[in-house]
Formats: C-alpha cells, structure tokens, sequence
C-alpha cells in the first residue's frame, strides 16, 4: 500500500543529488530507509515538549542510527604483538569460524610458529593466508609442507632402455644381442 509523505525541500535535495541514474528518486529514498531500518537504525520518540515545525503539521521528530558492529576486542598475546596488523588484517578476511575458540587457535598457532621459526616465518605465513584467504594457519601444516633446507636428493639417472637417445652411428654397428639376427 503506497502512503503519501511529506519531505523537507532540501533533504529530497540531498536524496536526488545522491541517486543513482538506474533509480527513481522515490524508489532511492525507499532503498535508504529499507536499508537503515534492516541495518539496526532506530527512530526515538520525539519529546512531547518540542514545539510545532513551521507548518503547523506536527512535532519536529529526530532519528537515531546505532551501530550493530562489535568492536575487535580481541588481544593479540604479548610474545607476537609486533605482527598484530597483520593478524587483524588476516582475521578480517579470514574465511570460516571466527568465535572466541577460533582466535585462541590462531594466537597458540602463531606462538608455536615463532618459537620454532622465528618472526621471518610468522610473517611470511600471516602474509600468504592473507593472499590466500585461508581458514587458520597451522605450525605442523607449515612444518609439513615447508621445502626441506640444503640437503635435496639428487635427481636418479634414467637407465630405462626407453629413455635412451638413439643416433644414427647407433644403427651402422650391429648389436650381437639382437635375438632377430639369426632370422634375417
């Protein structure tokens, strides 16, 4: 059902200088307010003392937007404070969980990184999970996965008959094991 308001001048203003092309300016001030209203905006009572607007029609009534955002309350242990921007960054965008369970997690995890690893690491696996949007970050994944130091093996030599490269030289000398040579 459509009901018919009445809009102060210079806030309709205000609404059509902000509207976008794609939209009338009745529907843009209907997607305002649906949207502050489903946001967690609230209107106050006007206060019955207040005196009649200039037009006679009614008390001037004022409106009151709360926030539903938590603040990050959340505190980063003192041994990895120095990468603290980083865990907030990688915590934002992290996927998965993110109750209180899953920060302490992250907070031993991180711990247990740094005293194997040092800060280099703890760095370097914030950044990449940050990149990478991952879910958590894990000390035993990173020791699995990490490339070994110094000491990679050797790549073994290809005795495979198959892999050997024949020339032509290869075919003027006769091979004595060629079991066909008795046959031709």
């Amino acid at each position: 059902m459509t009901k018919r308001l009445e809009i102060d001048d210079a806030l309709y203003e205000r609404a059509a200088n902000q509207c976008p092309t794609y939209l009338s300016t009745t529907g843009f001030i209907n997607l305002i307010l649906d949207q502050g209203l489903a946001g967690g905006a609230r209107l106050i009572e006007p206060s019955r003392d207040r005196q009649p607007d200039e037009r006679g029609e009614g008390s001037i009534s004022t409106s009151s937007i709360t926030s539903n955002k938590r603040t990050n309350t959340k505190k980063v242990n003192v041994s990895i404070a120095q990468h603290e921007d980083l865990i907030r960054e990688f915590w934002k965008g992290k996927g998965g969980a993110k109750s209180e369970t899953a920060w302490k997690l992250l907070m031993t995890e991180l711990e247990k990184l740094q005293s194997a690893h040092g800060d280099m690491v703890v760095k370097e696996q914030l950044l990449l999970a940050i990149n990478g949007k991952w879910k958590g970050v894990s000390a035993s994944r990173y020791e699995q996965f990490k490339a070994p130091k110094g000491n990679t093996p050797q790549e073994q030599p290809n005795n495979h008959p198959a892999a050997r490269v024949f020339t032509a030289a290869d075919f003027d000398t006769p091979n004595p094991n060629n079991p066909l040579k008795e046959l031709f």
